[in-house]
């Protein structure tokens, strides 16, 4: 019982801080979801897909630090982090894989060519919102939409405030975020910055660190017209100490990652009261991975491994949307898009050195339209997409969606499909291992029906939705191409992901609520492909790599306006993996992960004014497993800090 005793008090302390307050979190969570802008790419209240929409605010009183962290709970996600902190941390929608999620950070596109991203690198400390969109979305976004869609909404400035936060805790962990605000008429500007930093899990080679500034200037014209610049700039460091089979063994691998983001983009109104939208983006990325030979001893197998990546993107985006009355909101848009890649690489080991280089750029223009039709009691949505590539060809891409809404309950059924282009390496790779500048774009074709409903004025929420998708064409690689000139790579293997989501919400008090979700999932191969040994990706009725059968998340938090408290739990089930260094296949064992936060006001504090004390522990009860076979993920973690708001 004493274990819980500093619990208990901190509970009955808040109780008493909280007790006449009034929550605001059942009317933010009310006005987030009133309106969606990512599903559709206009705001609109209509639901013919499924969406979760996460507040910025609210992650950050309880306790987040990393987007990662906050996407566990959200249903048919799953989040795969490679060991320690500041690990390759990949993200599974529906059973798709890991490049099947277009993530966009206020309409910039940020996956690798490919679709490829890394959700390790991203904090939470400028997020307004996250807006999570479930089922093929290429109709809108072209390539890797294939699963669904991540787009994160940074803060423009709309209030004048100024906040500092700082944190340290177990690993060496600290942390650093700093904001402020500032709120005319005219023009909203913001700016952020923040650091993170730990020594890591293992016991050498394994501090990580992630910095990042974003500035945001807004300005607000007659007639609704809006002009913003956004530049964001990100920079990070992880040392890595295991090998492939996840045995500590490396004391100098160190790899890294800068990202500097710049968009300008225009929004106002047309004429007859048509809206339009121009954007124009560039994302640039400058990565690197030095694993030279820890000693001069160290002259066995591949001991030693270098390379530098310079991958650009230049985006420029406009549509108009018209309200052409019984039709409805009728958008039509284009983008232009021009992707390029530099890589260099140097492989040493016993049997010689490697050299590599990788010059590679595609350009895809796009053309895209929809029909968002919302009267009475029924909402549609028709939308269709063309991208034509100078690498791939051209891709088309459509959905269709209808929402039915009677009285508390809304029913919704949508049918669509996706499409992933090939990466750089897999198309134009020389020297190992050859690409295939012939390959097609991975494609899926997905349905999903839908069904929610809430009470008691929104305290009680529930919604259930059921999927199913085809994965075809997927790039498979393999040893033994048909000649020594043709290529490794092939459109060749086949996948299937269904699956039923569910997830609740219950507001107990102005103060109190409870949250559950849960994903039933059976994803597996339907074509293998080439390779049928024993570390194949794709066995036949087997379940694909990584992804968790039955996972879940539970949370009660306690939030006023003095502070927040609660405590959250992630269930992940069964799922397989490769243990390469028994050269099998295994079933990682399921686990779940408890954690507690604490955010409390020094007395004399006003709502979201004041000084801050900030308290989280993750993974509280030490659970011990593995998210990746052969990689120790993190155990206990408690942080401790303040947070002031002016």
């Amino acid at each position: 019982m004493r274990r819980y005793l500093p619990g208990v008090f901190a509970i009955a302390i808040l109780h008493g801080q909280l007790r006449a307050q009034q929550s605001d979190s059942l009317a933010r969570q009310r006005m987030l979801d009133s309106v969606v802008v990512t599903a559709t790419r206009t705001a609109t209240s209509s639901r013919t897909a499924t969406v979760t929409v996460l507040d910025g605010e609210m992650l950050r009183r309880e306790g987040y630090l990393h987007v990662a962290d906050a996407l566990r709970s959200v249903p048919g996600v799953a989040l795969v982090q490679l060991g320690s902190f500041g690990g390759l941390t990949s993200l599974y929608l529906r059973g798709g894989e890991r490049g099947y999620t277009r993530v966009l950070l206020d309409g910039i596109p940020l996956n690798e060519p490919g679709g490829d991203f890394d959700f390790g690198a991203l904090s939470t400390s400028d997020v307004e919102r996250i807006e999570i969109v479930r089922g093929p979305v290429s109709a809108l976004y072209g390539s890797d939409a294939i699963a669904g869609v991540v787009q994160i909404f940074t803060r423009q400035g709309r209030s004048s405030t100024a906040r500092l936060a700082a944190s340290a805790g177990s690993f060496g962990t600290s942390t650093v975020d700093a904001s402020i605000e500032r709120a005319s008429d005219t023009r909203n500007l913001a700016a952020s910055v923040a650091r993170y930093r730990t020594a890591g899990i293992y016991a050498f080679n394994n501090s990580a660190d992630n910095s990042s500034v974003t500035l945001s200037a807004t300005g607000l014209f007659p007639r609704g017209t809006e002009a913003r610049l956004l530049a964001r700039y990100t920079d990070t460091e992880a040392h890595i100490p295991t090998d492939g089979t996840g045995a500590v063994v490396d004391r100098n691998a160190v790899q890294g990652s800068r990202r500097t983001m710049v968009s300008a983009s225009l929004r106002g109104n047309l004429w007859r009261n048509g809206l339009g939208s121009l954007q124009a983006s560039t994302v640039q990325r400058a990565g690197s991975y030095d694993d030279r030979p820890d000693d001069a001893s160290d002259t066995l197998g591949f001991f030693g491994y270098r390379s530098l990546d310079d991958v650009d993107r230049y985006t420029v985006d406009a549509n108009a949307t018209y309200d052409v009355g019984n039709l409805g909101l009728a958008m039509i848009g284009v983008t232009a898009e021009r992707e390029s890649q530099r890589s260099m690489n140097q492989s040493q080991s016993q049997y010689g050195d490697d050299d590599g280089v990788l010059i590679a750029a595609r350009r895809t223009h796009s053309l895209y339209g929809q029909v968002v039709r919302d009267r009475g009691w029924t909402s549609l949505v028709l939308s269709g997409r063309s991208d034509r590539s100078d690498a791939y060809g051209t891709f088309f891409s459509y959905r269709a969606g209808a929402e039915v809404r009677r009285g508390a309950i809304r029913a919704h059924a949508a049918f669509g499909t996706g499409f992933r282009a090939p990466t750089f390496f897999e198309a134009f790779a020389t020297g190992f291992a050859r690409g295939n500048p012939h390959l097609r774009p991975e494609r899926t074709t997905s349905a999903e029906l839908g069904l929610s409903w809430e009470a008691n004025g929104g305290r009680i929420r529930t919604a259930v939705a059921a999927f199913d998708q085809r994965f075809r064409d997927l790039i498979q690689y393999t040893y033994a191409p048909p000649s020594p000139t043709d290529p490794n790579y092939y459109n060749i293997a086949g996948a299937r992901s269904r699956g039923i989501e569910a997830e609740g919400q219950l507001q107990l008090t102005e103060a109190l609520s409870a949250t559950v979700s849960a994903t039933r999932l059976n994803a597996r191969a339907t074509q293998a492909g080439f390779d049928t040994s024993a570390t194949s990706y794709f066995h036949v009725g087997e379940r694909l790599l990584r992804r968790p059968s039955v996972s879940g998340a539970a949370a009660i938090v306690y939030a006023g306006r003095v502070g927040n408290i609660g405590v959250r739990a992630n269930y992940t089930g069964s799922r397989d993996d490769i243990d390469y260094a028994a050269y099998e296949r295994i079933a990682l064992s399921s686990y779940t992960t408890v954690d507690l936060f604490l955010r409390a006001a020094v007395p004399g504090a006003a709502r979201d004014r004041g000084l801050y004390f900030r308290a989280s522990a993750t993974n509280v009860l030490g659970e011990r497993y593995q998210a990746v076979s052969g990689f120790d993920a993190p155990g206990r973690a408690i942080l401790v800090g303040f947070e002031a708001a002016r």
